[in-house]
């Protein structure tokens, strides 16, 4: 995040406020962004937005805010329920008992093919999705219309809602096997500079095609795994004031 905005080749892994609801990282739950704001300013180094208090929940990620906070609420809901008390829900795409809830619209689909998609309508939808082999491209089902998400964050309208559409996320995440076999299982990095994907692994003696007999280098391996904070800090201690 660079001065409150997300550069394009960021784009689907962070987020800008807590207002804004999107997409777990793996795409199988609707999440608000972990936005939140400080009590005391946070290091310099760790400082994306002109607020100099606001920041993400995990110190892990050096307090980037990300679609990491699975309950919220939103207003439609509550009037579905006919209640005007804020409700918590957990929109689990993968949860086939979701399809029957008074928050689900008609085109969405839950279960075990169920994927989140942003949106420009009231939220993210959950859609029936698969993996096209052939295509190699994340495929979206509208009962008997297939819409195909040919490259990272094409927009596609959909079907039953005119005038909406949906952000295409990035193939990577939601069809890791069509890239490299098990997105390298977490223990190494897949190497796309050629006609066939294979997975560099963290032990290079390792014969296995998804590197299976590797160390995992890190949970986190785009970001620092322990921020560097000046002594006698305790930013990562810091309450929320809202």
């Amino acid at each position: 995040i660079i001065n409150g905005q997300i550069p394009s080749y960021s784009k689907g892994n962070f987020c800008t406020s807590k207002k804004l609801l999107g997409c777990d990282p793996t795409h199988t739950s609707v999440a608000r962004c972990s936005q939140f704001k400080y009590k005391k300013e946070l290091p310099p180094e760790f400082q994306y937005f002109s607020d100099k208090t606001l920041g993400g929940r995990n110190e892990q990620l050096d307090y980037c805010p990300v679609y990491g906070t699975l309950k919220f609420s939103f207003d439609s809901a509550n009037d579905d329920l006919g209640s005007d008390e804020p409700a918590s829900f957990e929109l689990d795409c993968s949860d086939a008992g979701l399809q029957s809830a008074p928050f689900a619209y008609s085109v969405e689909t839950f279960g075990q093919d169920g994927r989140c998609f942003d949106t420009n309508f009231e939220r993210p939808l959950c859609l029936k999705t698969s993996c096209s082999r052939e295509r190699n491209a994340v495929e979206i089902v509208f009962g008997d219309t297939i819409r195909a998400c040919l490259y990272d964050f094409q927009t596609i309208g959909i079907p039953g809602l005119p005038g909406y559409s949906l952000t295409c996320p990035r193939l990577a995440q939601v069809c890791p096997d069509l890239i490299c076999k098990a997105d390298c299982a977490g223990r190494g990095e897949c190497v796309v500079d050629q006609e066939d994907p294979y997975c560099s692994c963290n032990d290079p003696g390792d014969p296995s095609p998804y590197c299976a007999n590797s160390p995992v280098a890190s949970l986190f391996p785009t970001v620092s795994p322990a921020p560097t904070l000046p002594k006698g800090s305790a930013y990562g201690r810091y309450g929320s004031s809202s």
